[in-house]
């Protein structure tokens, strides 16, 4: 059985949020988590009410942490260093992912996969710490069709720092 009635979170002191913690708690709409700095694999999965996440302290977002998120609009994520596979697949209402640290790891399953993959973010705008542009490891690129790439996802724009990205 899943916590289908749970409508808040609030844990001021807490540094690790673990494996499956709120999976399917499908009325969660507000989440505090002020000092975390782990947020595990499936933590979040499938809450369908949660609709914005800031997580001013987390460093490390495991694997499918956020999936099936499917009214999940805006992330703020400003000390992710460590991006796992399909963090955030599935979330079908995502308009804007903000990551205030520069990204160093971001884990992949297989080939193409990405913390991205099975959603579009085609409609979803990316900010990104201004350092992340001279980061060889996870480029931002133009793909053949002119679109905006990081990190194996299309995106509706990308700003570094506080310049947008724009293609010529």
């Amino acid at each position: 059985d899943y916590c289908t009635s749970l409508t808040s979170v609030s844990l001021p002191a807490a540094k690790l949020i673990g494996e499956y913690a709120f999976e399917y708690c499908t009325a969660l709409m507000s989440v505090s988590l002020p000092e975390a700095t782990t947020i595990g694999s499936f933590a979040f999965r499938g809450c369908t009410a949660l609709t914005t996440v800031t997580l001013p302290k987390v460093e490390i977002i495991f694997t499918s942490a956020f999936q099936k998120c499917t009214s999940l609009a805006s992330v703020v994520a400003n000390s992710a260093t460590e991006i796992w596979p399909s963090v955030f697949s599935g979330c079908t209402g995502l308009t804007s992912v903000t990551f205030g640290a520069v990204i160093e790891t971001i884990k992949h399953n297989s080939p193409g996969d990405s913390p991205f993959s099975d959603f579009s973010t085609e409609n979803c705008d990316l900010t990104l710490h201004a350092a992340q542009l001279n980061h060889d490891t996870y480029p931002v690129s133009v793909s053949n069709d002119g679109k905006l790439m990081w990190a194996g996802a299309e995106w509706n724009s990308i700003t570094i720092g506080n310049v947008p990205l724009t293609v010529v």
